[in-house]
């Protein structure tokens, strides 16, 4: 019924994106292989070549971190938004444990974005090898993408409201 629902919006804008993204960058975008489902309380691990199906997805499968893992592992720059499933059950914990295990053995560097993940990079220890760890999810994908940040936006206009000449702030950022 969701994914009906979710068909039914008006998609193709985005699967115009997400095909042009494959076609100019495929070698470095790596998608999940397999999915975890919560079966009647169980994890099952279920490949995508299986789909559809009626049961949840909590998490991906382990193939998925397996290959994930080793992409995290490799890459230059990290950027982590989010858990990888639903965490607080500990069937269904180990995506979201292993993508920031392998976040923190990378050399490259690792940006975490939300508060849950800013939660549990703090609960592991992780943050110390983490290059930057946000609590705001959105804001830090906006601030990373160009876009403007509501708040600052307001910072600024108070700033010229009030004559403050804040032009040397961005020259030493």
């Amino acid at each position: 019924a969701f994914l009906k629902k979710e068909l039914d919006k008006n998609w193709a804008s985005t699967i115009k994106l997400a095909k042009t993204l494959i076609q100019d960058h495929g070698d470095k975008i790596h998608l999940p292989v397999d999915l975890a489902a919560n079966i009647e309380g169980n994890r099952v691990d279920i490949p995508l070549k299986d789909f559809p199906i009626e049961a949840p997805f909590w998490d991906i499968g382990i193939n998925s971190v397996f290959h994930l893992s080793a992409a995290i592992r490799s890459a230059g720059t990290i950027i982590l938004n989010g858990p990888s499933g639903v965490f607080e059950n500990p069937d269904f914990a180990l995506g979201t444990i292993e993508m920031l295990n392998a976040c923190a053995e990378s050399d490259g560097y690792a940006v975490m974005g939300g508060g849950h993940t800013a939660t549990l990079v703090a609960q592991r220890g992780l943050a110390d090898k983490m290059g930057h760890v946000s609590t705001g999810g959105g804001a830090c994908l906006d601030y990373i993408a160009g876009r403007p940040l509501p708040g600052v936006v307001s910072l600024e206009q108070s700033a010229v409201a009030f004559g403050i000449d804040i032009s040397h702030a961005e020259k030493n950022a």
